[in-house]
Formats: structure tokens, sequence, C-alpha cells
């Protein structure tokens, strides 16, 4: 009994770091990156010369030519379509 119990213990350990592993579902336009940038471009950033961490973020990031429509979540939109409050600053 003892041996079935360490048994499904260790398949549920498994299981779960296996979960937590798996890639998470991006939003169109969008793909998972291990090792993103830590300021991706968006609308109000997008012609703006930023100094950026170098630093690794695991996350959901736009694919070119589609930015972020605000900050660094969200959906990614052409940047044509970006609102011009955005293009003319």
């Amino acid at each position: 009994m003892l041996k079935i119990c360490s048994l499904l213990l260790c398949f549920s350990l498994i299981l779960q770091s296996m979960a937590e592993e798996r890639e998470p579902t991006c939003e169109e336009h969008q793909e998972f990156k291990t090792c993103g940038t830590a300021c991706p471009k968006n609308c109000a950033n997008y012609f703006a010369q930023i100094d950026c961490i170098r630093m690794c973020v695991r996350g959901c990031f736009c694919v070119p030519p589609y930015v972020f429509r605000k900050g660094n979540k969200g959906p990614c939109i052409p940047f044509d379509h970006c609102p011009r409050k955005f293009l003319y600053a």
C-alpha cells in the first residue's frame, strides 16, 4: 500500500512539473518567448530611444510588424493602426 501511495505521489509531482513547463497560449499575432525583451515596442514607444534593462522576460510578445497597443500586454496591432495621439506626439 505504501508503494502505491509513493508511486501516486511521484506521478502527481511529474504531472505538475510538466504543466508548469508548458508554454501559455498567446493572443493573435503573438509568440511565446522564454527570453524576450523587458521593453517591447508599443504604440507609445515605437519611435522612442529608450534605455532598456537587458534581462530575459518570459511571456507573450508581438510578432513583427505588430506592436502592443498599450504597455507590454494585451492585443497586438499593426503600427499603422495605432491611435493618432501616439503617431504624432
